[in-house]
């Protein structure tokens, strides 16, 4: 099956009060595009790794998956690198 695509939500001057979605078994989606905050909040009793998939290469070598642990009840804001 496809991943799911998540919804992005934006930040305006008065803020944002956001809205969450369950992960999805065969993994989501959004569109980074370079300004896109990612969070993540870990509502379930153990922890889980998110694995961000990075399709591209530099001078010929793949860039390498990029994982974050995230902890029973935590909360991540995943930095760019």
């Amino acid at each position: 099956m496809a991943r799911t695509a998540l919804t992005e939500q934006a930040i305006t001057s008065s803020g944002l009060e956001a809205t969450y979605s369950a992960a999805h078994v065969d993994g989501n989606k959004f569109n980074n595009t370079s300004r896109t905050l990612f969070h993540v909040k870990n509502a379930s009793g153990g922890s889980v790794t998110l694995t961000f998939q990075t399709p591209g290469t530099v001078d010929g070598l793949a860039i390498a998956e990029r994982t974050v642990a995230v902890p029973a009840g935590g909360v991540v804001w995943p930095a760019r690198h």
